[in-house]
């Protein structure tokens, strides 16, 4: 009886023993999982850290470039402004010494509101003031 008693005692502690090791095994294979996954996701990590600082660099290559940008947006626009100002100044002054003047002016005003562009109203304003030097009583053209 007392030797059944330690051979199924034996087998017990074989038993457990087994499991014990399986047990160990797993537990292993999970470590050995879970630290690859920590060094994926560090890599991965390290990754983004990389690709934040690009971004950002971008953003600020971006920004400063729009900025750029709009200043020189700015001062063409108060250049077009100054220019627009002097070619009225010039049609203002030489207005009142021809006639066709006035029937110009309106024509090139109604040009300029049916194309819409400034650059074009300007164009049409330099020729009309051109015309008009040329045309001027003393030197023998006409416009008609």
């Amino acid at each position: 009886q007392l030797r059944l008693d330690v051979e199924k005692e034996l087998e017990m502690q074989i038993s457990m023993r087994q499991e014990m090791e399986l047990a160990m095994k797993m537990l292993e294979k999970d470590v050995c999982e879970k630290q690859d996954a920590l060094v994926s996701l560090r890599q991965q990590l390290d990754d983004l850290r990389a690709l934040k600082h690009e971004l950002a660099f971008k953003l600020q290559s971006s920004d400063l470039g729009v900025k750029q940008k709009s200043e020189l947006n700015s001062r063409l626009e108060e250049k077009t402004n100054q220019m627009a100002a002097t070619i009225k100044q010039l049609e203002q002054s030489s207005c009142g010494s021809h006639p066709d003047c006035a029937r110009l002016s309106e024509a090139a005003s109604l040009l300029s509101w049916t194309t819409g562009s400034s650059n074009r109203t300007l164009e049409t304003r330099s020729t009309v003031c051109s015309w008009k030097s040329r045309s001027s009583p003393g030197s023998g053209t006409s416009l008609s």
